[in-house]
Protein backbone atom coordinates (compact mmCIF):
# COMPACT_ATOMS: atom_id res chain seq x y z
CA UNK A 1 0.00 0.00 0.00
CA UNK A 2 0.99 3.55 -1.01
CA UNK A 3 1.05 6.03 1.89
CA UNK A 4 0.27 9.46 0.72
CA UNK A 5 2.76 12.17 0.35
CA UNK A 6 4.07 13.78 3.94
CA UNK A 7 1.60 15.98 5.63
CA UNK A 8 -1.39 15.14 3.89
CA UNK A 9 -4.94 14.52 5.76
CA UNK A 10 -8.00 14.34 5.00
CA UNK A 11 -10.70 15.29 7.75
CA UNK A 12 -14.07 16.37 7.55
CA UNK A 13 -15.83 19.31 9.57
CA UNK A 14 -19.87 19.38 9.41
CA UNK A 15 -20.87 22.94 10.80
CA UNK A 16 -24.68 22.85 11.55
CA UNK A 17 -26.53 25.87 12.01
CA UNK A 18 -23.85 29.02 12.27
CA UNK A 19 -24.63 32.67 12.57
CA UNK A 20 -23.10 33.95 9.89
CA UNK A 21 -23.53 37.05 8.03
CA UNK A 22 -25.98 35.89 5.41
CA UNK A 23 -27.98 34.22 8.06
CA UNK A 24 -28.61 36.89 10.44
CA UNK A 25 -29.13 39.21 7.14
CA UNK A 26 -32.40 36.11 6.16
CA UNK A 27 -33.25 36.39 9.84
CA UNK A 28 -33.07 40.48 10.08
CA UNK A 29 -35.52 40.47 6.73
CA UNK A 30 -37.80 37.47 8.04
CA UNK A 31 -41.70 38.61 9.18
CA UNK A 32 -41.29 36.04 11.92
CA UNK A 33 -37.58 36.36 13.34
CA UNK A 34 -38.62 34.34 16.74
CA UNK A 35 -40.42 31.28 14.03
CA UNK A 36 -36.80 31.55 11.77
CA UNK A 37 -34.80 31.21 15.32
CA UNK A 38 -36.91 28.14 16.60
CA UNK A 39 -36.74 26.33 13.10
CA UNK A 40 -32.66 26.79 13.32
CA UNK A 41 -32.37 26.11 17.19
CA UNK A 42 -35.01 23.74 17.67
CA UNK A 43 -33.15 20.37 16.76
CA UNK A 44 -30.09 21.57 18.88
CA UNK A 45 -29.15 19.86 22.06
CA UNK A 46 -27.49 23.71 22.54
CA UNK A 47 -30.05 26.32 22.97
CA UNK A 48 -28.06 28.58 20.10
CA UNK A 49 -26.80 28.87 17.13
CA UNK A 50 -23.16 28.17 16.79
CA UNK A 51 -20.71 30.74 15.97
CA UNK A 52 -18.21 30.24 12.90
CA UNK A 53 -15.38 30.61 15.38
CA UNK A 54 -16.21 27.29 17.02
CA UNK A 55 -15.67 25.42 13.67
CA UNK A 56 -12.65 27.74 12.82
CA UNK A 57 -10.78 26.32 15.71
CA UNK A 58 -11.38 23.05 15.10
CA UNK A 59 -10.20 23.29 11.52
CA UNK A 60 -7.20 25.07 12.38
CA UNK A 61 -6.41 22.68 15.18
CA UNK A 62 -6.68 19.87 12.44
CA UNK A 63 -4.59 21.56 9.83
CA UNK A 64 -1.87 22.02 13.17
CA UNK A 65 1.27 19.60 13.24
CA UNK A 66 -0.92 18.86 17.06
CA UNK A 67 -3.16 16.78 14.55
CA UNK A 68 -0.87 15.26 12.77
CA UNK A 69 -2.29 11.80 13.41
CA UNK A 70 -5.59 12.63 13.09
CA UNK A 71 -7.01 11.37 9.34
CA UNK A 72 -9.65 10.47 7.74
CA UNK A 73 -12.62 11.61 10.49
CA UNK A 74 -15.63 13.32 10.70
CA UNK A 75 -16.50 15.77 12.95
CA UNK A 76 -19.93 17.22 13.43
CA UNK A 77 -19.96 20.91 14.77
CA UNK A 78 -23.71 20.89 15.08
CA UNK A 79 -24.56 22.09 18.17
CA UNK A 80 -25.36 18.27 19.39
CA UNK A 81 -28.37 18.37 16.89
CA UNK A 82 -27.56 14.35 15.15
CA UNK A 83 -26.79 13.33 19.03
CA UNK A 84 -29.86 14.82 20.25
CA UNK A 85 -32.20 13.76 17.62
CA UNK A 86 -30.74 10.49 17.17
CA UNK A 87 -30.74 10.52 13.21
CA UNK A 88 -29.65 12.53 10.33
CA UNK A 89 -32.89 15.08 9.33
CA UNK A 90 -34.22 15.83 6.00
CA UNK A 91 -35.65 19.05 7.39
Amino acid sequence: MELPADGIRCNCVCPGATNTAPLSNTIEAAENKQGIMDVLTGPLFVDRLGRPEEAAELMCFLASEDAAFITGAVYLVDGGALAWRGEASED
